[in-house]
Parts: C-alpha cells; structure tokens; sequence
C-alpha cells in the first residue's frame, strides 16, 4: 500500500515531539479525521494533549490503548 503523504509534511513533522511509540497512532488519526486531515496546529494540540506520557511504551500497553489516546477516546 502506498500512501502519498507529501501534502502533509509539515503536520507529519509535528508529531516528532511525541513519545516515538505514540507515532503511528498519531499519524493514523492525524490522516483519518474527518472531514479533513489534521492541519499542523490540531496535530501539535494533540501532541500537547500527550505530551506527559512516558517515553517508553508502558508494558500493559494493550494494542488499541495507542490508537485510543490519540483519538481522544480516553486521555
């Protein structure tokens, strides 16, 4: 699968200050928002939004808990 991600470099870029294991999740939910994708400033609010969560993935990380966060669904 092949996503071209060029028109949101910047956004993309705004995710860098989160915890790396936070990256995925982020990116996903940056990309799925509806009815557009997240702009750099709601990317940055959300990193803001998790920005005192550890560094290192907890070891009861449960596979959706990411995706959760950075949805907003908890947090």
């Amino acid at each position: 699968m092949h996503n071209d991600l060029s028109d949101h470099f910047r956004a993309l870029a705004a995710v860098h200050p989160a915890a790396e294991w936070l990256w995925p999740a982020l990116v996903e939910a940056m990309l799925a928002a509806k009815p557009k994708p997240w702009t750099v400033e709601q990317t940055r609010a959300a990193v803001a939004r998790l920005k005192e969560l550890p560094a290192e993935a907890p070891v009861w990380l449960t596979d959706n808990f990411a995706q959760d966060l950075a949805d907003g669904t908890i947090g």
